[in-house]
């Protein structure tokens, strides 16, 4: 779970170590795991969700029982389970997320701060520096951007539909994550155009309505 490659070099490890700096309440976790351990001792046990470090250094959350096994006053024990629950805080993050989303349906002002109020919950699980959402109307057939934030492109003027990565993602109505080498892939199979050098990373989501 650690990463470490064997249990000697667990062993030597400080127990310190094992933890950032920080708990994700902003409290120092020296601190906050001495005060978890006298809880655990005081009740006999104490379950409680905690980030820890593995040996390459990245974060991830566990949730940690601790149960008091002291054979006596002199000799304190605590016997610690750790289980992983990466993918249920993913959960549990994705769910806020769309929960936020519903709730701002009702309460943005308008569809600006809409699209504004969604870009802020995305960027809360992923890095969302540069978005746009689009719409195609199809009594025009005109493709606009009624919202773009992009680094460095100014925002885009309503364009005819060509054959862009948000042309492909409107036909095919899937989600589609692309990087260099799809994007090299599907210029092949005449599904984009070539223009300018292939995205490092692009997501787009289809927003349907009924069967649209």
């Amino acid at each position: 779970m650690l990463r470490y490659k064997t249990k000697k070099e667990l062993l030597d490890t400080h127990p310190s170590e094992l933890s950032p700096e920080f708990q994700p309440d902003g409290k120092p976790s020296f601190e906050k795991a001495d005060k978890m351990m006298r809880i655990a001792f005081k009740k006999g046990t104490h379950r409680f969700e905690w980030d820890h470090k593995k040996a390459d250094g990245e974060v991830f959350p566990v949730e940690v029982l601790l149960t008091d096994i002291s054979i006596n006053a002199d000799e304190k024990i605590l016997y610690t389970v750790w289980r992983d629950i990466t993918n249920r805080k993913k959960a549990e993050r994705m769910h806020n997320a769309l929960l936020s989303i519903s709730e701002c349906t009702y309460t943005a002002s308008d569809m600006k701060a809409l699209y504004k109020k969604i870009h802020n919950i995305i960027s809360e699980l992923i890095t969302v520096k540069n978005i746009y959402i689009a719409l195609y109307n199809e009594k025009s057939k005109l493709l606009s951007f009624p919202y773009f934030v992009d680094e460095i492109d100014p925002p885009q003027p309503p364009k005819k539909l060509g054959k862009g990565l948000t042309e492909y993602v409107l036909r095919t109505g899937e989600a589609t994550l692309i990087d260099e080498k799809k994007d090299l892939e599907l210029r092949a199979k005449g599904e984009v155009d070539l223009v300018g050098s292939p995205t490092k990373i692009w997501l787009g989501v289809p927003l349907k309505i009924s069967t649209k």
